[in-house]
């Protein structure tokens, strides 16, 4: 028993020396820990957050630059690396080796300029002419319905009496509302707007003989389409007269009116009283109605043709030399001179105004300071031998119907040719005051919107194409390519230049769906590239996307940064390194990235207390690269934070770096 109890005492005894050596142990390898143990002291900072991405630097506008006609270039005014402005020009083709469309452009330019001019400010002259051409419709109208009624009157026996009556009473009528209606004396207002009732009328009656003929032929669809466009000639015509009419005191609108229906009337009678005439006439084997016919528009077109030749042996015996006269040629001196102190004076701005009418001015005095081809000289020899030849025609056919026409003088034909050449003669008479009317009134007025949009339409047409014979630059930029040089044969699409914007270059930056939220437009950017060494650029987000790209599988965000301090080092196509700052923050009490642990799901660091480490749980807020904020926990200001505690301090509960590095 004794024995036992000596054994046990032993037993205990080592056990004793056995714990306190193995403590005394424990003490020397952690104090040896320990003493290997880094450190930092928690402190409170700046932390800047940022994303990071690579993207490619591209400028911030780029056109590639094509002729859009055929040629040869002659000029070309720019170098690679030039900069220029906007509308400079940058190279033009030959006029000799310009298409035939482009040269007829240029005068086409000119008479949609004049015509535009014209329109929105007519001058003096034309006008005036207007006014007279005017006063001329009314007399000849005036002789013309005298002829008409006189004819009526002297045959009036030709005829039932009961038509003639007829008639007497409608021209009564028409006579005492001309008396309270002297449209010649009144505005120019008021006779547009008589014209226009007069149309709508006209329209009127057409549509309903149409509409009967239609009636009783349904399956005609010839008919069917002629009533739907009288149809839409009326609307037109009463839009028009309704326009004309606001504005007209209601008495001028009555006395128009009553004076459109008597006229009418009139007519009515008189094309009745005449044709009953020429019904008369209708079994004739010989229509002398359409000799006579004939025979007037082959007399006013001898006098066109011998008009015609006239002007051509002019102009040919003025092709001697240059196309255009001294006087003419001064005329367009003065011009170009004008456009030149203009051109001077704007400063020499490119593609403006000043700028395009030097250009117009110089090819109009070019093309008239040229000297006449033999190939011009001979095509005008050869019209003046086909007016020559027509004018014999002509006159060969004229003596045969004037002879026709006397031989059947005296027969009952010759009152109906009479009365129905009198008849047309009153139409035309009446179209051509209605026709002046119009002219005159489209003067005087304000120009129609439509009219106003297809002449500037028209000389929009013209300068484009003239336009063409350069290149100029859409935008002010860099010429960066050149591709083109004086002699080239270029045809359309033909790339002479690219012009880039390089003044402000920008970058396209691939951004997760993980971060685009924290992403937002005026952020600052820091970005660096391998090509430029030591040295960084700043920008700023200029446009975040609300949509992304799956690209692989992935979704993508296409952020654009803009570079704010560039140099002539920064070029469109390098790759840049590109960190957005999306946090800054200041006071924080940060600690490092590799102090952290995470310890059953819990951020924790370790500090050194006492010579001892101790566990200090954490919640962590921003971060960057290297730092983290700490927005709760036990940690102070002060403590010392272990950045590498030993691995067997952790236990078997965790203990893991949270951002992937080792302890």
């Amino acid at each position: 028993m004794r024995k036992i109890i000596i054994i046990v005492l032993i037993l205990i005894g080592l056990g004793v020396i056995g714990y306190f050596g193995y403590q005394a142990l424990q003490t020397r390898r952690q104090a040896n820990s320990i003493s290997n143990l880094q450190t930092v002291t928690a402190s409170q900072g700046s932390l800047t957050g940022t994303v990071g991405a690579t993207g490619t630097v591209r400028p911030d506008q780029t056109a590639m630059l094509a002729w859009e006609t055929t040629g040869n270039v002659d000029q070309v005014f720019v170098d690679v690396g030039q900069v220029i402005t906007a509308g400079q020009t940058l190279a033009s083709l030959a006029p000799s080796s310009l298409p035939q469309n482009i040269i007829l452009a240029q005068s086409d330019l000119i008479t949609a300029r004049n015509a535009l001019t014209q329109l929105t400010n007519p001058d003096f002259s034309t006008i005036t002419n207007a006014e007279k051409a005017l006063a001329a419709a009314y007399t000849n109208y005036q002789q013309v319905q005298t002829n008409l009624t006189n004819a009526i009157i002297t045959n009036q026996n030709a005829n039932d009496s009961t038509l003639y009556n007829n008639w007497i009473n409608t021209k009564t009528s028409l006579d005492a509302a001309r008396n309270k209606m002297p449209l010649a004396n009144a505005s120019i207002d008021v006779q547009a707007f008589y014209q226009a009732v007069r149309t709508t009328s006209q329209l009127q009656d057409t549509l309903a003989v149409a509409q009967e003929s239609a009636s009783a032929h349904p399956e005609d669809t010839v008919l069917a389409q002629k009533v739907a466009d009288l149809q839409i000639a009326v609307q037109e015509s009463l839009t028009r007269q309704n326009n004309l009419q606001a504005g007209l005191p209601s008495d001028t609108i009555d006395l128009v009116s009553t004076l459109s229906d008597q006229l009418s009337a009139y007519e009515a009678s008189s094309n009745e009283f005449i044709g009953s005439v020429i019904t008369d006439t209708t079994n004739t084997s010989v229509d002398l109605a359409q000799i006579q016919a004939d025979l007037a528009q082959k007399q006013a077109d001898l006098i066109n043709t011998q008009t015609r030749l006239e002007d051509l042996i002019n102009h040919r015996q003025g092709m001697s030399g240059k196309r255009c006269d001294d006087e003419t040629i001064d005329d367009y001196q003065k011009v170009y001179d004008q456009a030149l102190n203009a051109y001077n004076f704007s400063g020499h701005i490119a593609n403006s105004r000043e700028y395009k009418l030097l250009q117009t001015a110089a090819a109009n005095l070019n093309w008239c300071t040229a000297v006449w081809s033999e190939s011009d000289i001979a095509a005008e020899d050869a019209k003046i031998a086909s007016a020559q030849a027509q004018i014999q025609l002509l006159q060969a056919q004229i003596t045969a119907d004037q002879t026709q026409i006397t031989d059947s003088t005296n027969s009952v034909y010759g009152l109906a040719i009479y009365l129905n050449t009198v008849w047309t003669a009153y139409q035309d008479a009446s179209q051509q005051l209605n026709n002046a009317v119009t002219t005159l009134f489209e003067l005087e007025r304000l120009p129609d919107p439509d009219d106003l949009a297809a002449a500037q339409a028209r000389l929009q047409a013209a300068q484009a194409t003239v336009d063409s014979i350069s290149l100029t630059a859409p935008f002010a930029g860099t010429i960066t390519e050149v591709n083109t040089k004086p002699g080239d044969q270029v045809s359309p699409g033909s790339i002479a230049f690219r012009l880039d914007k390089l003044d402000r270059l920008l970058v396209d930056v691939q951004v997760s769906e993980v971060d685009i939220n924290s992403i937002q437009a005026g952020q600052p950017v820091n970005l660096s590239f391998d090509a430029i060494l030591d040295k960084q650029y700043e920008g700023v987000v200029n446009q975040v996307p609300t949509v992304g790209d799956i690209i692989q599988g992935v979704v993508e965000f296409n952020v654009l940064v803009e570079l704010t301090d560039p140099d002539r080092e920064v070029k469109p196509g390098m790759t840049a390194a590109v960190n957005i700052v999306v946090n800054q923050l200041s006071d924080a009490l940060l600690v490092p990235n590799s102090a952290v642990r995470v310890v059953d799901g819990q951020h924790v660091v370790y500090i050194l207390q006492d010579n001892q480490l101790k566990e200090v749980e954490i919640t962590l807020g921003a971060s960057s690269d290297t730092q983290s904020q700490v927005i709760d926990g036990d940690l102070k200001v002060g403590d010392e934070i272990v950045l590498n505690p030993p691995q067997d301090f952790f236990g078997t509960n965790g203990g893991g770096p949270p951002f992937g590095m080792g302890g």
